[in-house]
């Protein structure tokens, strides 16, 4: 019986370690994206002297980037409160597959 509890506990701090890297996995990516769009707006900016219209641009660019950024870091976080609080076992592909299989929720 130890040895399954052990396992367990395993199991559940690799999960724990999973839902970090994919978080900071996100945040980084979402900060190279923010960093490489005001980059490209900057210089676009200095080579061509039309501010007024690119400004428009920026200004739309930034806020599709954004809200893109919200959606990702939101279905993260949900996926990965669902796979800490539920559990992995009972996610819905593995009910799925337990069904399947005979053994039910």
């Amino acid at each position: 019986m130890t040895g399954k509890k052990k396992k367990k506990e395993e199991e559940e701090e690799v999960e724990e370690l999973v839902v970090v890297v994919v978080v900071v996995v996100v945040v980084v990516v979402v900060v190279v994206v923010v960093v490489v769009v005001v980059v490209v707006v900057v210089v676009v900016v200095v080579v061509v002297e039309e501010v007024v219209v690119l400004v428009e641009v920026a200004i739309i660019i930034i806020i599709v980037v954004v809200v893109v950024v919200v959606v990702v870091v939101v279905v993260v976080e949900v996926v990965a409160v669902v796979v800490v609080v539920v559990g992995p076992s009972s996610s819905p592909v593995n009910l799925g597959f337990n069904v399947i299989n005979g053994f039910g929720p």
